[in-house]
């Protein structure tokens, strides 16, 4: 589960919109990527990416009663084999069968290489339970620099409106930094639910690696919400102090009705107790973690010994770490990549918002991105 640090009733519905946009790029199921097909488990299969392709996106969904899903092996048309069966490899190409969520997705390329090869893919899928399992594949034609978002108030009794200065305040921090580089937020929709006082308590009672209050929110409400938009629910507390905000998965799912299908965001309490700056904070924790969910990895992990699948993004190694901590803070890591918006950790003051020319490669790509 990548995180920042520093039972449900819909008791309001569709709030607002900004205006929406027309456009992109061409996307077409090779599979229903909705609803999916049966899963058969441990075989290998196929699919066939055309030529043209900027993208292919594979969805493996369990729903609330698997645990452990896996994208286990992946061979391209040309024999290199991207993810290798044994657990404990070392994948190739930056990708990885070690999911082991209720719902994965992978989508190709996950750096800032090549379009997928046209023709033939094999590849294998693991589950523990195998009980409704399905699978999905969609590619994309081109790269998108649109994106649709739905934000999802959970129990924010300080917010009455969309049009509220401090969640707009947030709304525009996020907007900003993702037109700075490149991308435009065509639409959003903003709904109100109210959700055991909005705090997401840590426990993992399935073992899915999720937060379980993450697991329902997303598989509960996601359904009712309007499809190509990622969602983004607002929540007062994430477990214990310093939790700014988890995304559902790297990527996400590019559909709804998922365990992971959303990020989450801490308001910290309720935006209107919060300064300016720490609003702006979480505009940009905003912007991280829908990142995350369209497939961005933290540029460099805490411990400063692990990396992104992207050649130009900065590494901050363990060399850094002044304090002897453990842990690479952005300040260590200035000139190192510490101003990315893609850094494992918010900083002490400031904001993240740097993308590089590959991360907005892969964002191009994602799935929901037109």
């Amino acid at each position: 589960m990548i995180k920042r640090t520093l039972a449900l009733v819909v008791v309001g519905a569709f709030l607002a919109s900004c205006s929406s946009q027309e456009g992109g790029t061409a996307q077409e199921n090779l599979g229903d990527m909705k609803n999916g097909k049966a899963l058969t488990n441990s075989a290998l299969q196929s699919f066939t990416v055309p030529s043209g392709a900027a993208s292919v996106t594979l969805m493996v969904n369990g729903g609330m009663s698997e645990t452990d899903m896996d994208i286990s092996y992946l061979k391209g048309p040309d024999g290199y084999v991207y993810v290798t069966e044994p657990w404990n490899d070392a994948d190739n190409g930056g990708l990885s069968q070690k999911l082991g969520d209720s719902t994965v997705t992978l989508t190709i390329p996950n750096g800032d290489y090549s379009a997928p090869l046209s023709g033939v893919w094999e590849y294998k899928t693991g589950c523990e339970r195998c009980q409704g399992v399905t699978e999905a594949i969609s590619y994309k034609t081109g790269a998108g620099s649109n994106l649709n978002v739905n934000v999802i108030l959970v129990s924010q009794p300080d917010i009455s409106s969309a049009n509220d200065p401090n969640l707009q305040e947030v709304i525009s921090e996020f907007k900003n930094e993702y037109a700075a580089n490149g991308f435009n937020v065509a639409d959003i929709k903003y709904w109100i639910i109210d959700s055991g006082g909005g705090a997401i308590s840590t426990s993992d009672g399935n073992g899915n690696g999720q937060f379980d209050g993450m697991d329902q929110l997303f598989n509960n409400v996601t359904p009712g919400l309007p499809d190509g938009y990622i969602n983004v629910f607002l929540v007062r507390s994430i477990g214990s102090a310093g939790i700014l905000g988890i995304s559902g998965g790297i990527p996400g799912p590019p559909v709804n009705g998922t365990p992971h299908s959303g990020v989450i965001v801490s308001t910290l309490g309720g935006l209107s107790g919060l300064s300016s700056a720490d609003r702006r904070m979480q505009g940009n924790t905003m912007a991280h973690e829908m990142g995350h969910y369209y497939g961005l990895f933290h540029t460099t992990e805490r411990s400063g010994t692990s990396f992104d699948p992207i050649s130009d993004t900065a590494q901050c190694g363990k060399s850094r770490d002044s304090d002897g901590s453990g842990s690479m803070s952005a300040e260590e890591c200035a000139g190192a990549g510490g101003d990315n918006l893609m850094f494992w950790q918010a900083p002490v003051s400031g904001l993240q918002t740097r993308l590089s020319a590959g991360q907005r490669f892969v964002l191009g790509r994602a799935a929901n991105i037109y």
